[in-house]
């Protein structure tokens, strides 16, 4: 049975994968407090400039 709180809710995930040069495989998993917010973080990961150092090569992300 779900609470009236939990029902309304919303939970959303960005998922991130990513692919240095040395051909290593990254994922990271961030709760976001909305759909909105998970695709505002989402255009900001996915853009290499936006990392430090030397970031990695490909980038994809999703929101779930």
């Amino acid at each position: 049975m779900l609470l009236p709180s939990a029902a309304n809710a919303e939970e959303v995930w960005l998922l991130i994968k990513a692919k240095g040069h040395d051909s290593r495989s990254y994922t990271w998993q961030i709760p976001t407090t909305s759909m909105g917010d998970c695709q505002r973080r989402k255009a900001k990961s996915i853009v290499k400039a936006n990392w430090t150092g030397a970031g990695p090569d490909r980038l994809s992300a999703i929101c779930l």
